[in-house]
């Protein structure tokens, strides 16, 4: 059985659900808007059935991707949010509705567009991203170390990468799957651009964004046409970001879609045990 945690909604969901609420908060009659006027993200995104242990309506028989689901998921004003903690009031079936009859309205007449949900994601609505206390579920005894001695390390290198743009995390995820070494994550990125479909000057654009926050070297073409060579470099010099990746990449190789998850959505939750 999965162990619970409390992964970060896609930003898909996120798109989805804000279209869905009309801008308003879904709670009955309650006219307060998700985004003000000034355009700050005032709402928040509340469980039907709790992410975590404990929450209110846990469900232990969900998934992580379950309770993540946009299915799971209602936006409300803070007020609200707190009010349908009451789960004798709101059950799961109250809140099901409420979510129900709210997003039915929402569906026409809303004003909402596509491109408001999009500049709400990328510029409103802003990932939280908390710093992880262990990351024992990666194979530390084969690099001879423990979570005490690398997780300040860890916690500096997500907060550098959640400062880099999605697609771009993205393509670092991919770069890391299809890096090679022992001590060092190289990789072609020619094969890099070929395999994502990508033309060469998308991947030099991500590239400068990776190397303006020092996560990316110059590309090595000594070799050229044989062989070009980039390295995933780390911020502040120290190697013990490079090992904390080749980790990652070795945990989850036959498993790329996970990799995704903690770069594209910062969940790097999925790394504590």
């Amino acid at each position: 059985m999965e162990k619970v945690r409390r992964l970060e909604p896609l930003p898909e969901t996120k798109r989805q659900l804000f279209l869905l609420s009309g801008n308003k908060c879904a709670f009955p009659e309650c006219e307060q808007l998700i985004i003000d006027q000034f355009g700050h993200f005032i709402g928040q995104i509340c469980h039907i059935e709790a992410a975590n242990i404990g929450g209110e309506r846990f469900n232990p028989s969900q998934t992580n991707e379950q309770r993540r689901h946009i299915s799971n998921l209602i936006l409300m004003c803070p007020t609200h949010h707190g009010v349908t903690n009451n789960v004798q009031q709101y059950p799961v079936s109250k809140m099901q509705e409420i979510k129900r009859n709210h997003e039915s309205k929402a569906y026409t007449g809303n004003g909402l567009t596509a491109s408001n949900a999009e500049t709400f994601i990328d510029s409103t609505f802003s990932t939280v991203v908390n710093m992880l206390s262990n990351v024992d579920e990666l194979p530390l005894a084969d690099y001879g170390l423990t979570s005490p001695e690398i997780i300040g390390a860890v916690n500096n290198f997500i907060e550098t990468i959640s400062r880099v743009p999605r697609n771009t995390r993205s393509l670092f995820a991919h770069c890391i799957l299809s890096s090679r070494g022992d001590n060092y994550l190289e990789f072609d990125p020619r094969e890099i651009a070929i395999r994502l479909g990508i033309t060469d000057q998308t991947f030099i654009t991500h590239s400068a964004i990776l190397q303006r926050f020092s996560l990316l070297s110059d590309v090595d073409n000594d070799e050229y046409p044989h062989a070009l060579r980039q390295y995933i470099t780390s911020p502040t010099k120290d190697e013990t970001h490079i090992w904390f990746l080749m980790m990652i990449r070795d945990k989850y190789y036959a498993n790329p879609v996970k990799v995704l998850d903690i770069f594209e959505n910062l969940n790097f939750i999925h790394l504590e045990s």
